[in-house]
């Protein structure tokens, strides 16, 4: 009973850090888009859900008092170092999940078989699920891919058409690029400041454009409220040398 309470307790504390603020400020410390987060997300849960699954897998065969039919005992692991019993518990959840299922462990008594058949029933639904997420996310990254090329092509057809310098098409070309990174990224910043509350957002406007307000004389003696409400819709602007901002 206690471990299973130990368990219990585990889940909860996966739960916990799920929602933990502190994990997504390492997102955005390690300057993680979306997708490359819920992919990082993703494999630290099948890695967690590989965990438990294995500690089970041995913890039941011990329930057992080790009968002469469960997994250890077929195995021959009795005598072997908890980190080989681990590895080996961890490698069949793994191969389970996976729906590989090599067939090189051996399951025979009810209590085995009833656990096997409820980790592949979770197994084969995360699976769907992990595949679909994953299928999503590349077809995000296509698209926006897609989008830059065909600015691209567009680009080289005209530089063929018109002998453009190449000197002017690579700027051009480095221009759509960045343009296209920035965009992205900007798009998914204005997508979390619309859904955080009014008072967190401001907090972090104060913090990002902080330095803009002290900078430039326009703004000190501003409002907060006309601050908060212009500052959000600031972008950068990339000129190349000699180019007029304004006239």
């Amino acid at each position: 009973m206690t471990r299973i309470m130990r368990i219990l307790r585990l889940i909860k504390l996966f739960r916990f850090t799920k929602k933990n603020s502190g994990l997504s400020f390492m997102k955005v410390w390690m300057n993680l888009s979306s997708s490359n987060s819920n992919m990082l997300g993703m494999i630290a849960f099948v890695l967690f859900l590989t965990h438990l699954i294995a500690c089970l897998f041995f913890l039941q065969a011990k329930w057992q008092d080790f009968d002469d039919n469960c997994w250890v005992v077929q195995e021959d692991m009795i005598g072997e170092s908890v980190g080989f019993q681990y590895t080996l518990a961890a490698y069949w959840a793994l191969q389970t999940l996976t729906t590989v299922g090599f067939g090189d462990i051996t399951i025979k008594t009810v209590n085995e078989r009833l656990f096997a058949i409820c980790w592949m029933i979770l197994g084969v639904a995360f699976y769907s699920y992990a595949i679909g997420n994953m299928t999503n996310m590349i077809a995000s990254m296509d698209a926006d891919r897609e989008q830059l090329n065909q600015k691209l092509s567009v680009l080289k057809e005209f530089k063929q058409r018109t002998s453009m310098p190449i000197g002017m098409y690579s700027k051009i070309k480095r221009h759509l690029e960045n343009n296209q990174r920035s965009a992205n990224s900007f798009a998914e910043q204005d997508k979390i400041l619309n859904d955080l509350p009014q008072q967190l957002k401001n907090q972090i406007i104060e913090c990002t454009h902080g330095e803009i307000i002290d900078r430039i004389d326009f703004f000190k003696d501003k409002e907060h409220e006309f601050l908060y409400a212009v500052m959000p819709e600031l972008k950068p602007l990339k000129l190349l040398e000699g180019d007029v901002l304004y006239q």
